[in-house]
């Protein structure tokens, strides 16, 4: 079964339409479970970035998972992510693919490319 967090939002979307496409078995994870419409073969689940517990029963079953980035001010959106890779990691999650930024790096002017290069090391590091 394949995680996709951030489901509901705009590449989550996109990436669900694809994955339902190929009749893959998903779990959706969402802030808000009202948010989304029930679909055949497809599991939803409250999960917040934020809230660690939420994130363990998310990835919890789970082999693989799409990390959306998620929209945070700068220096808190890497720890953000860390607290999701932390639960993967615990899960077991045997693939994680992570939606990260062109550019990514310590040295990169933009805040947002510094947070997801961040993050990137975060995950290097499970």
């Amino acid at each position: 079964m394949i995680l996709v967090t951030g489901a509901n939002g705009r590449l989550g979307k996109k990436i669900v339409q694809e994955l339902e496409a190929i009749r893959t078995p998903l779990r959706l994870m969402v802030r808000n479970k009202q948010a989304v419409t029930e679909r055949e073969n497809v599991e939803v689940v409250e999960g917040d970035y934020r809230h660690p517990d939420s994130l363990n029963a998310a990835f919890t079953g789970i082999d693989r998972a799409f990390l959306v980035s998620l929209h945070e001010k700068p220096l808190e959106r890497a720890k953000l992510h860390r607290n999701a890779f932390v639960a993967a990691a615990k899960a077991g999650v045997h693939y994680v693919v992570y939606s990260s930024f062109q550019g990514a790096a310590a040295d990169a002017t933009f805040s947002m490319a510094k947070d997801h290069h961040q993050s990137e090391q975060y995950l290097g590091h499970f």
